[in-house]
């Protein structure tokens, strides 16, 4: 999350800076609430009805501020989903066909959706709460040691309580998270099985088959939800419980301030209102730090698809050129071509000769290795010993453009794309 925040670091600062005045307004109503309670109890109707209006503006302010942000933190949002989704599909489109294609399209499709819903839930929402809250709660602090010091101090020594206890369930956190994603992938990877074996499916009068599927589906997804929302709540309840003792330990302590002349009557109703600030902020924020830590398995995932396609990317040195390409031969050729799944070997010692313009017809069983042997001719796969040569260029030394753009394999699964012939 940290290179994104760093990508897109001038929206962050405007927006953290607008936070911040917020915040500034909302201390700032807590000391004209300590004002207005001061004139009432002086009698001073003058300065009474002051304080009032100037509470009214700061609000009327902070309620125009919270409309613009609201709005801004949505495209903040959306340009860095767009961000991710942009590297996801930068990724993939270095990635050989073997690699690409070891998992479903569902799996990609879930990393796309299912799991950027969780980054801006877990992730951006609650920094943003973050950021809101550490200004509120800094601003807060400042302004209880404007009223006593002994406040300020008290409030630290809370506020570190409340922060620190939540990271007691870290790990169980980061497990359900995990285990979140995951059922998010294979739930969508069952669905798009049923689903698109509705016409299988219609045809045997087997469709029950697809409720059935979605079902199960959804039961191990409903799991591992329950499972990340224990967990919350109880790091939530945490926060909740130092959050209200918290408060009710430093009103009694303005109480007893008051008491000995030492601020203000109308202290106390100031003090009420920061302390909640305080601590609602800094009790909300370790929660929402939790959330946050929650969401680093799935960069984490990113992160190990890119170091996977690192090392085929700097190992491969392309030196043929197109020009080079153009001068060979018309001629395919395998020279001692052999090629296994694991320990299952397709085939041994192939060697054969295609030359352009001919056709060639090649039989065998179903599963016999068929698609599989033109799909090494393509380059999409990488025998096992032997090469396969255009001219007297080996396939290896090509790059993925000159390959693609002299030898091209239809699939035998026809794929349709919503749009148009000029896009």
């Amino acid at each position: 999350m940290a290179y994104y925040i760093k990508k897109f670091w001038k929206a962050f600062a405007s927006l953290t800076l607008f936070l911040v005045v917020t915040q500034t307004l909302t201390v700032y109503a807590s000391v004209i609430n300590a004002n207005i309670l001061n004139a009432l109890i002086g009698r001073n109707l003058r300065s009474f009805l002051e304080q009032v209006i100037i509470l009214l503006c700061i609000w009327g302010l902070v309620a125009v501020i919270e409309y613009g942000l609201d709005i801004y933190e949505q495209h903040l949002i959306q340009n860095l989903d767009i961000a991710i989704r942009a590297d996801i599909a930068q990724t993939l489109t270095h990635e050989s066909y073997v690699h690409y294609n070891r998992r479903d399209i569902s799996v990609y499709e879930s990393w796309l959706n299912n799991d950027l819903q969780l980054i801006n839930q877990q992730g951006f929402e609650s920094l943003f709460s973050v950021i809101e809250g550490s200004a509120g709660a800094v601003l807060a602090l400042t302004t209880l040691a404007y009223f006593h010091w002994l406040l300020a101090v008290v409030a630290v020594f809370l506020t570190g309580i409340i922060i620190i206890t939540p990271h007691l369930l870290d790990h169980q956190l980061t497990v359900v998270s995990k285990r979140l994603t995951h059922e998010n992938e294979q739930f969508v990877a069952a669905t798009h099985d049923a689903l698109h074996a509705f016409n299988l499916l219609y045809a045997f009068q087997s469709l029950p088959l697809l409720i059935a599927k979605v079902h199960r589906a959804s039961v191990k997804l409903k799991q591992a939800n329950v499972d990340r929302t224990v967990v919350q709540t109880r790091i939530m309840m945490m926060g909740f419980l130092g959050n209200i003792l918290s408060q009710v330990i430093l009103m009694g302590l303005s109480g007893w301030l008051a008491l000995q002349r030492l601020v203000s009557i109308g202290t106390i109703s100031a003090v009420g209102s920061l302390a909640s600030n305080v601590f609602n902020s800094l009790g909300n924020i370790s929660n929402l730090l939790g959330l946050i830590r929650g969401t680093k398995p799935i960069f984490q995932k990113y992160k190990a698809e890119c170091r996977l396609i690192a090392p085929y990317k700097r190992n491969v040195d392309f030196t043929v050129s197109a020009r080079q390409i153009q001068k060979q031969q018309p001629v395919l050729t395998t020279d001692q071509l052999t090629f296994q799944f694991g320990n299952q070997q397709v085939f041994k010692n192939v060697s054969q000769t295609f030359y352009a313009g001919e056709k060639t017809l090649i039989t065998g069983e179903s599963g016999a290795g068929k698609s599989t042997f033109l799909k090494l001719l393509a380059g999409y796969l990488q025998p096992t010993a032997g090469a396969v040569k255009l001219g007297s260029i080996s396939l290896a030394a090509l790059s993925l453009g000159n390959l693609r753009g002299s030898i091209l394999y239809l699939d035998q699964q026809p794929d349709l794309i919503n749009g148009t012939v000029r896009e």
